[in-house]
């Protein structure tokens, strides 16, 4: 009785201690999936292989009439039948033992089935974290807010040309042209299964940002904690820390540059934050690295110079003298193609003939292109020096950031405005790289370049200026990158500009002026709603420019932003209102018209259609809209025998001679130009601009 009761209560603690380590009842259950897997097939694999092997040794024994005792046929088949069930179950019998004694970190079985291969390959079983708020850490004895040495000596220059680095953090200032930060992810990207970037933003310390990132990404493997300004030295030395949990990783000088730890280690995290006090030093990281079981102290050899880079007391003289271009001769040992001479493509201003603005409307528009007015996009590709990175230049007449005084930068402003032509650059290379990945175009970014634009588009009058610039860059984009029309068709290319203003930069537009700018000449289009749906552009013909009359502009010297005029008669259109419903077919068939009109060389009604076009653009948006000066130009062209419309949304008129005598043209469209250029208006005579095919 004495022994049955000592091993009753024996049970009972062990019951108890059991119970708690194991989440109370589910901890009885804990590897019951993979106990399963194993138990259920054990026992056929094992007849299985058992009943083969005795039947072998049986035949064996009769075919060689060499006796054998059935004692020893059955234990030898037996053990044989054991082995082989036991070698195919011992994964899942691994499996369940470590659901059993670790739940918190082998939660199931298909978690637990991956942790444990991706753990077999060290090479790729641990997740890389580095972070800016990392960057603070190194500092011997100083307090963590400080800045290092580099940082405070450049807020000490004040000279033009280190302004650029003012503000920058020591991780991303460039090393041959790449922040530190990249050539530290180019080097790990290809050891590690997962990368992650913690910012500072609201944790108190890195082992705080350790505990968040095991919260919201779920990390289930060992992570190493490296910094953004640790430029990675591919050392031999540096590959033992693959084979390391918990470890700190020193320079020969015993600056620490990276740190690991377990799995077990950063799930407790939360828990060891208890203990800390609220102001919490990055010197925890290193001591909570010291607390872990089996942790390592790696000290990398001297000849790993790369890794002087995260010493804090590197000065700003010391970055230009030596670390600014360190990465040169590597750069010139790449086999890289690499382009030489800039790259310049221009498009063109248009005008709208006819239909406009039902192009924004699934309408049909009739448009020209025209040489008088372009932009001009230039790429100037990068030398090794700074290869990858991509720069906006400024241009100092289209784009001033440079004015002679303080009246030469109010005038310009109350001129231009403020919106500056970099943000078209700045969208349009980010509209194009994404669709490049998107859709599977490969394209080389290990050169990059810087761009520039130049543009003699009168600003604000409706002649397509910002997406003559964005169509230029794209072009030029597309030339640097080495894609193709057959990659990016031309009805595409029109559409993916569209959406670099309308998406990215929330400029009211229609397709009709990306679609001639892409195309160029003169262009019927007809954006047919269920078609725009099914292919993401419209239908576009390209007709014969020489069907055209002679053709002029004037537009006003001063103008508002053309990009207010579309905002009403748009939310009219969604919400479906008959009037505008029936004014967008009506602008659709004055193009259908005026196309017939080309085609019998009937000039006559060609203008009376562009008449009709404005009529009834007027009487869509009124007055107020169309603008006192927009009235004036058509006012003064019908006083002289011409036809005119908006080429776009306002601010400038097309038109062309419509009088009853042939022999007055010429006298007529002299005093128009004068009785124009009288009132402040600008006159010139339309050169169409045909592409070569």
């Amino acid at each position: 009785m004495r022994a049955t009761s000592i091993i009753i209560q024996v049970y009972r603690k062990l019951l108890r201690l059991l119970l708690e380590q194991m989440e109370y009842e589910k901890g009885l259950f804990a590897g019951y999936g993979a106990t399963f897997i194993r138990d259920a097939p054990f026992a056929g694999i094992y007849l299985f292989f058992y009943e083969g092997f005795k039947s072998w040794a049986n035949d064996y024994a009769d075919s060689h009439q060499k006796p054998i005792a059935n004692a020893l046929v059955n234990l030898g088949s037996g053990v044989a039948a054991g082995m082989a069930a036991t070698c195919t179950t011992q994964p899942f019998d691994m499996l369940k033992t470590r659901m059993q004694l670790k739940p918190v970190i082998y939660k199931n079985l298909l978690q637990s089935a991956k942790k444990v291969y991706l753990k077999g390959y060290p090479i790729k079983r641990k997740t890389v974290t580095f972070s800016f708020l990392f960057s603070r850490f190194i500092h011997a004895s100083s307090s963590s807010l400080e800045a290092t040495q580099i940082e405070h000596d450049i807020r000490n220059h004040y000279e033009l040309k280190h302004l650029k680095f003012r503000g920058v953090p020591k991780g991303l200032l460039p090393l041959s042209g790449k922040p530190a930060v990249g050539w530290l992810y180019d080097h790990l990207k290809d050891h590690f299964s997962q990368t992650y970037i913690v910012a500072n933003a609201y944790n108190k310390g890195i082992l705080a940002d350790l505990a968040f990132l095991h919260r919201v990404k779920g990390v289930d493997q060992d992570i190493v904690i490296t910094f953004p300004h640790v430029f990675w030295d591919e050392s031999e030395h540096v590959d033992r820390l693959l084979s390391c949990t918990n470890f700190t990783l020193c320079t020969a000088y015993g600056l620490p540059v990276a740190f690991g730890l377990s799995l077990e280690a950063v799930a407790c995290l939360d828990e060891y934050m208890l203990t800390l006090e609220a102001n919490e030093s990055e010197k925890e990281l290193v001591d909570y690295v010291k607390r872990q079981e089996s942790n390592s102290f790696i000290t990398i050899a001297k000849g790993a110079t790369l890794f002087d880079f995260a010493d804090p007391t590197l000065s700003f003289q010391t970055y230009l003298d030596h670390w600014e271009n360190c990465m040169r001769y590597e750069l010139k040992s790449k086999e890289i193609s690499l382009k030489t001479n800039p790259i310049h493509q221009r498009a063109y201003a248009r005008v709208g003939l006819m239909g406009n603005p039902s192009d924004g409307f699934f309408g049909k528009t009739m448009s020209l292109l025209v040489s008088n007015f372009w932009a001009e996009a230039t790429l100037i590709p990068n030398t090794r020096d700074d290869l990858e990175t991509i720069t906006i230049l400024p241009n100092p007449v289209s784009d001033p950031h440079n004015f002679s005084s303080m009246a030469c930068l109010a005038g310009i402003s109350e001129i231009d405005g403020y919106e500056t032509g970099d943000r078209l650059l700045q969208a349009c290379c980010k509209v194009f790289y994404r669709h490049c990945q998107s859709q599977g175009i490969q394209i080389s970014t290990q050169q990059g370049f810087k761009m520039m634009f130049e543009t003699n588009v009168p600003r604000q009058v409706g002649l397509a200026g910002s997406s003559a610039i964005i169509t230029a860059l794209w072009k030029a984009l597309m030339v640097f990158y080495d894609v193709s029309e057959e990659q990016i068709p031309l009805e595409l290319q029109a559409s993916l500009v569209l959406k670099v203003e309308q998406e990215e930069l929330g400029i009211a537009a229609g397709l009709q002026d990306r679609v001639i700018q892409s195309f160029g000449g003169l262009v019927y289009m007809d954006f047919n709603k269920e078609y725009m749906e099914k292919h993401g552009y419209g239908k576009y013909e390209r007709l014969k420019v020489a069907l055209l009359p002679k053709l002029w502009l004037a537009y006003i010297a001063d103008p508002e932003d053309s990009g207010k005029v579309h905002s009403t008669v748009k939310q009219r259109f969604l919400n479906g209102e008959p009037e505008i419903m029936k004014a967008m077919e009506k602008f659709a068939s004055f193009t259908d018209e005026a196309r017939l009109a080309l085609e019998r060389k009937d000039h006559q009604a060609f203008a009376q259609l562009m008449s009709s076009n404005f009529n009834l653009r007027r009487q869509v948006y009124g007055d107020t809209v169309v603008g006192a000066s927009n009235l004036r130009m058509i006012e003064l062209a019908r006083q002289h025998n011409c036809a005119a419309k908006f080429p776009g949304s306002g601010g400038a008129v097309v038109g062309m001679w419509n009088g009853p005598d042939k022999g007055t043209e010429q006298k007529d469209l002299l005093s128009l130009r004068r009785a124009l250029e009288s009132e402040g208006f600008v006159f010139v005579m339309l050169s169409p601009k045909v592409y070569e095919q």
